[in-house]
């Protein structure tokens, strides 16, 4: 049982790690779709590598 034990808290950390870097991607693709769909002037639409820091974490 203290094997099971032990995999089951590994997976659930895994688990929940994988869902805090999904939650990021999901908040920052909502970022990028909420600035291009108001933007005014169709030629302004890119994004400034300073005004969104992607970081360099790992997301797999």
């Amino acid at each position: 049982t203290d094997f099971l034990n032990s995999f089951d808290m590994s997976c659930r950390s895994r688990l929940a790690v994988l869902n805090q870097k999904l939650t990021e991607l999901e908040r920052r693709v909502e970022y990028i779709e909420a600035r291009i769909s108001n933007t005014e002037n169709p030629g302004q639409n890119h994004l400034d590598e300073n005004e969104l820091d992607l970081g360099s974490e790992n997301f797999v």
